[in-house]
């Protein structure tokens, strides 16, 4: 779920959840939401990553 404000030109991705984890697709459709946020101008992409100690599994969206 992402929220897309053309007037301010601002993208927040709110939630992704991505089933066969490990294989980049998360890194592969935040790729192409930046490519497309240049397209058309956009000013500011937000995006936050959980993981880490402290997290269960099912959250290990980041990289060290």
């Amino acid at each position: 779920m992402r929220t897309i404000d053309f007037e301010d030109k601002v993208i927040t991705n709110d939630y992704m959840r991505v089933n066969e984890k490990g294989q980049g697709i998360g890194l592969f459709l935040l790729i192409n939401q930046i490519k497309s946020a240049q397209q058309f101008d956009f000013i500011k992409l937000d995006v936050h990553a959980a993981g880490g100690e402290g997290w269960t599994s099912d959250w290990d969206g980041y990289f060290y």
